[in-house]
């Protein structure tokens, strides 16, 4: 059952067999996210502080709150983001081993006859470069598709609490987006497949 679903849904079987560092990473990863969206919103607070009070003892108290707040966050943001790298690189590391191990032994079981009519290269390939391109996918790939959904889910709702005048003018385009980066996958998906052949 286990090799089926390694098989078909090879994403879904490591998810699930090191969900932990998994889980870790995406809790990580989603605080990271939330922590750096902050910054930006709290010095924009103390700069429209600092414009519109008319003495230094009105700003004084608000503002050293915010500077405070700003220092927090920011601390926070630095632990949460080596926290995501710690989890996120063992999760990444475990399952480029135990792929590995398990061509390995698959190699182990094949008879002479086999190697006799395969390349030996291209056997090569599959357990240095396909399982590092593989790593890549469910390391680095997911990582960034799961940053870019937080992200999504964090960031838009912040701008249109400032401005929903704003928001929508500087997203007015983003419908767009999706479609350019399916064109873009597209290729690269037919020069990696290309590269790979020849590799």
């Amino acid at each position: 059952m286990k090799d089926s679903l390694l098989l078909q849904h090879p994403f879904r079987f490591y998810f699930l067999k090191d969900w932990k560092s998994f889980g870790s990473g995406i809790w990580a990863l989603f605080f990271t996210g939330l922590f750096d969206a902050f910054p930006p919103y709290l010095i924009g607070k103390g700069i429209d502080l600092i414009i519109h009070s008319s003495s230094f003892n009105q700003v004084s108290q608000s503002f050293f709150f915010i500077l405070l707040l700003l220092i927090i966050t920011t601390l926070c943001l630095g632990l949460f983001r080596y926290l995501w790298r710690i989890f996120w690189g063992r999760f990444n590391h475990n399952v480029a081993e135990d792929l590995r191990n398990r061509v390995f032994s698959k190699f182990l079981d094949l008879s002479p006859q086999y190697y006799r009519t395969h390349s030996i290269g291209e056997l090569m390939s599959l357990i240095t470069n396909d399982v590092n391109s593989f790593r890549m996918a469910i390391g680095p790939g997911t990582l960034v598709l799961a940053d870019a959904l937080i992200a999504l889910f964090i960031i838009p709702p912040l701008m249109i609490s400032l401005s929903w005048s704003w928001t929508w003018k500087c997203l007015i385009l983003m419908p767009v987006v999706p479609f350019l980066i399916a064109i873009i996958l597209k290729k690269i998906s037919q020069f990696y497949r290309q590269q790979q052949d020849e590799f």
